[in-house]
């Protein structure tokens, strides 16, 4: 299961999420993330603090939300990772993709 909710942090966009992003989940994690980018938004915030688990599926899905955002000029920013999933990022060196800060408002601050 999966909850995932939206709101404004300064000049960003934060996609707040809790759960697990599996193969599930993940379309629906990615279509959310996906809608807000398309909202113009410059700078999206991923919220992580709330996900135990992310399958290969999810990652896969932070990179098409990542390209989107690219594709846009905007960034991707990740906060509050879990020791779970930071240490997956670390393993995956996900962590030289995407910048990682340990509060939303640093996020957001970039």
């Amino acid at each position: 299961m999966i909850s995932i909710s939206s709101r404004r942090a300064g000049s960003a966009a934060v996609v707040q999420v809790s759960g697990r992003i599996d193969v599930e989940t993940a379309p629906d994690f990615e279509h959310a993330c996906v809608e807000v980018v398309r909202g113009a938004e410059k700078v999206v915030v991923l919220d992580l603090g709330g996900v135990q688990y992310i399958s290969s599926t999810g990652l896969r899905s932070l990179l098409v939300i990542g390209k989107e955002l690219q594709e846009r000029g905007g960034v991707l920013r990740l906060a509050n990772l879990t020791p779970t999933v930071g240490q997956l990022f670390e393993q995956s060196r996900f962590y030289s993709l995407f910048p990682c800060f340990d509060s939303v408002e640093k996020a957001a601050n970039g």
